[in-house]
C-alpha cells in the first residue's frame, strides 16, 4: 500500500500538512490528482533504519515551493 506525505497547505482527510497518510485513508479520492496538483507527495521508505526498526520516510517531488534557493 502506498503512503503519501501532505505537502500542500491544506488538510487532507483530517490530517495536517507534513503528516503521512496511506491509500487506505483516502477511499474514493482521486489520489493521482492530489499528487499532480502538489497536495501530496509519494513517501518512499529509505534504506536507513530508525531506532525502533521502522524505515524512515523520504519525500519525493518538486520542493521548489518551499522557498529554498539553488
Amino acid at each position: 500500500m502506498r503512503k503519501f506525505v501532505i505537502v500542500g497547505s491544506a488538510k487532507i482527510a483530517g490530517r495536517n500538512p507534513g503528516e503521512t497518510i496511506s491509500e487506505a485513508d483516502l477511499p474514493n479520492i482521486n489520489i493521482e490528482a492530489l499528487v499532480t496538483s502538489g497536495h501530496l507527495a509519494v513517501a518512499k521508505p529509505s534504506k536507513e533504519k530508525k531506532n525502533n526498526g521502522e524505515a524512515s520516510v523520504a519525500v519525493t517531488g518538486d520542493h521548489d515551493q518551499c522557498g529554498g534557493s539553488d
